[in-house]
């Protein structure tokens, strides 16, 4: 007689569920009953919705070591023990099981009944249909998901897929996505705090496993001052799918807004998609040796997949960079060995806003803002919501001699990412040279909040002395500005000219 095979134990439930008479929540780590909330580790956790995604049937250890110790080296003492500590937990007895059965020398059982959590009005531990009115705003920051893997060697990934789930939500017109930059800032508070510090009505939050062979994700969306979440989703991957991830989960945060998706991202091999995240993340210093080395993650990224458009374009951007901060390179030298890598991802991609967003930042750096202002304007119209877009865009405008217009886009790159201080040093650079020095001098102080110890944040005051005609108190501030960095030499012969204005040569020598 052939043994019926038994489903492959596959323990992912996105929402809560009924455990007999406890309500399971997966994405909390906790289970409820009777208005008592009690908090497992995630491994009890993983073993009770490893029996629970099999209700009546046998799971042998063998599974649930493969789906709860998968990687980790332990006895079968372990298995034994945490399901004593779990039948504890839930008031069961081993004698007279009403949970968790022992099949001798085989495995376990879940004896009791497992559902759904059925919605009925009044149940505050449910998670209801939330949809929003038309007309309401919609303000949203995706934290950076945490690295639950082995060693925690799998945060370039995590930060990677936020980051490209940002950049999806950004593609939807009624989103206002927060900027990872200001996202990553406040991962440590509440919802409510991010609510009030980034001014958005919803968070996203996440953590991700990586395994040798998968790739687990859970996620969670709340509406900031309601305690449930109000979508939750956790689900596995082969690595091999490893380009979709951030897709689907930007399709699940809208599809729980009641939205639909604005644009298809593009895809990719695994491979190159991973080294193009790993390429960000190296790049993020800003350092000559930092770009140097994302520059090399993204040549292999397209060397694995000839294909993948947005590797062309961080490419690119590692030649604009470097001509920006490593003063080894012009940016016309620049700019030949990145234009036809720009190219090269819009004839892949035509609609990628990066793309166009990329060519605009380029442009800028070659003086050319009319152009810039056409490239960014369209990498807007096909990526609202991206903070980057419109400081770019405000520093075009501003090279055009168009101040008043600069502003408004410096203040459109605020409310994306209100926790950055250089947009802040750009909007009071811009209203200083509009003339409007209060307004200067607000924006220069909210820098100094936001980075008290960084030089630039120090220059702007100086600045707005200075074109004030307060060339004591410019002075002052220059020199402070020094205390952090003195190794600005322009800014030591600014200081020796205001001294000849004061009539001060010996200081100015």
């Amino acid at each position: 007689m052939t043994e019926t095979p038994r489903p492959r134990l596959t323990p992912r439930f996105a929402a809560p569920l009924r455990i007999g008479e406890w309500l399971a929540d997966p994405a909390l780590d906790e289970i409820r009953k009777d208005g008592q909330v009690v908090k497992l580790e995630p491994r009890k956790m993983q073993l009770l919705l490893a029996l629970a995604s099999r209700p009546g049937q046998l799971v042998t250890t063998e599974e649930l070591f493969d789906a709860v110790w998968k990687n980790v080296i332990v006895t079968p003492s372990s298995i034994y023990q945490t399901v004593a500590q779990l039948r504890k937990t839930l008031g069961d007895d081993a004698g007279e099981p009403r949970y968790i059965a022992t099949v001798p020398r085989k495995g376990y059982r879940m004896v009791a009944d497992v559902g759904p959590v059925a919605r009925r009005d009044g149940d505050a531990e449910l998670l209801p249909d939330r949809p929003l009115p038309a007309d309401s705003p919609l303000r949203i920051a995706v934290l950076p998901f945490v690295d639950l893997s082995p060693g925690g060697i799998e945060t370039a990934l995590a930060q990677g897929l936020s980051n490209d789930v940002i950049a999806g939500l950004a593609r939807q017109p009624r989103i206002r996505v927060s900027a990872h930059g200001s996202a990553s800032q406040v991962q440590r508070s509440t919802a409510d705090e991010i609510g009030a510090r980034l001014n958005v009505t919803h968070v996203l939050t996440g953590e991700l496993y990586r395994s040798r062979e998968r790739v687990r994700v859970t996620a969670r969306l709340v509406q900031v001052g309601v305690p449930s979440p109000l979508w939750l989703e956790a689900i596995e991957w082969p690595l091999d799918a490893l380009a979709s991830v951030a897709d689907s989960l930007t399709r699940g945060t809208l599809a729980a807004l009641h939205l639909q998706p604005h644009a298809v991202a593009a895809t990719a091999s695994a491979e190159a998609y991973e080294l193009t995240l790993l390429g960000r993340h190296a790049v993020r210093p800003m350092t000559p040796e930092a770009i140097l080395r994302g520059r090399d993650y993204f040549q292999r990224a397209i060397d694995v997949d000839a294909t993948y458009a947005p590797a062309y374009v961080e490419l690119g951007l590692t030649w604009t960079l470097q001509a920006k901060f490593g003063s080894t390179l012009y940016p016309r030298d620049a700019a030949a060995r990145a234009q036809p890598l720009f190219d090269k991802a819009l004839t892949l991609a035509p609609r990628l806003a990066e793309a166009h967003a990329a060519n605009g930042f380029q442009a800028t750096e070659l003086h050319n803002p009319q152009a810039a202002r056409q490239h960014l304007s369209r990498a807007l119209e096909l990526q609202p919501g991206s903070a980057q877009s419109w400081m770019w865009l405000g520093s075009a405008a501003a090279a055009d001699g168009q101040v008043a217009e600069a502003l408004d886009h410096y203040a459109r790159a605020s409310e994306l990412d209100p926790l950055n201080f250089i947009l802040q040093g750009l909007r009071s650079e811009a209203a200083m040279h509009a003339g409007r020095y209060d307004e200067a001098q607000a924006h220069c102080e909210r820098a100094l909040q936001l980075a008290p110890d960084h030089p630039n944040s120090r220059l702007g005051a100086g600045l707005i002395a200075y074109a004030r005609g307060r060339l004591d108190e410019a002075v002052a501030r220059f020199r402070h500005t020094l205390e952090a960095d003195s190794r600005r030499r322009s800014l030591w012969f600014e200081i020796a000219w205001i001294y000849m204005d004061l009539g001060l040569p010996g200081e100015a020598e």
